[in-house]
């Protein structure tokens, strides 16, 4: 008999209406018990892989069979090694889903290696990536947001403010949908957005007004900002540069080969 039915029966039988009350909060007890017990197991799992917190090593942490629903980190995330972080995860918007749960990935402190973070993820927004706080020499960034099909906004890139973060050549290679980036810091050795063929005018801008200025110094003509020729095209479409010329020769200005 559905609670409806019992319903319908108790307008006639006053003392079975009151066994509906009871069996409707064994009912409502019951459900409220398994999500306090789910709440529970996630808190205690979620516990135990994040080491309350402590946890510096995320190499391969969130790769593959991770999607929206079974990431829930309960505390901020704070690498000191991220290779392979979210490669091949299904997850989608992380920076919504850590936005909504109140978490922050800070990355400032990955000086370790930070390779193939995102490669063949789902992941279409990526928050802030810090990579200010990085020391080491052989600090590994190969493909950082490479072969990612599906990113299409970085929010932010974190360098350091006198453009000595070490770039890697194929920071972006194969990702052909990423269209809007934002740089903080400075662009102070050659950097290729040659995939990244859907770049918005202004993301070139802001990647152009972030390059060191080498113009007059021995650095000059010594690194090159490569973006592709559909890129180009567009921005030059957009509009003129802040000197009234065209964006290449702009770049060329700054001491870069384009």
């Amino acid at each position: 008999m559905t609670i409806e039915e019992k319903l319908g029966r108790a307008k006639y039988d006053l003392e079975y209406m009151h066994t509906i009350g009871y069996e409707k909060g064994q009912s409502d007890g019951y459900a409220e018990g398994v999500e306090a017990g789910m709440d529970a197991e996630w808190n205690e799992f979620w516990g135990v892989f994040q080491q309350k917190g402590a946890r510096l090593n995320y190499e391969y942490a969130f790769a593959y069979g991770w999607d929206d629903d079974s990431f829930r980190p309960k505390y901020d995330i704070r690498p000191t090694h991220a290779a392979n972080m979210f490669k091949g995860s299904k997850i989608t918007d992380l920076k919504a889903l850590l936005d909504e749960r109140g978490i922050t990935l800070d990355t400032s402190q990955t000086e370790n290696n930070i390779s193939y973070m995102f490669s063949e993820s789902s992941i279409t927004v990526v928050p802030a990536i810090d990579l200010s706080g990085a020391t080491l020499d052989n600090f590994q960034t190969s493909g950082v947001f490479g072969w990612a099909n599906a990113l299409h906004t970085i929010d932010k890139l974190i360098l350091k403010d006198d453009g000595s973060t070490v770039i890697h050549p194929n920071w972006f290679i194969s990702s052909a949908n990423i269209a809007n980036i934002t740089i903080e810091g400075l662009i102070g050795m050659s950097i290729s957005f040659l995939w990244s063929v859907a770049l918005t005018p202004t993301s070139m801008k802001n990647i152009i007004n972030h390059l060191v200025d080498y113009s007059g110094t021995d650095k000059a003509n010594a690194y090159k900002l490569t973006f592709a020729e559909t890129c180009w095209l567009r921005l030059e479409a957009d509009s003129t540069a802040p000197d009234g010329g065209t964006w290449r020769e702009y770049v060329r200005s700054k001491g870069w080969n384009v």
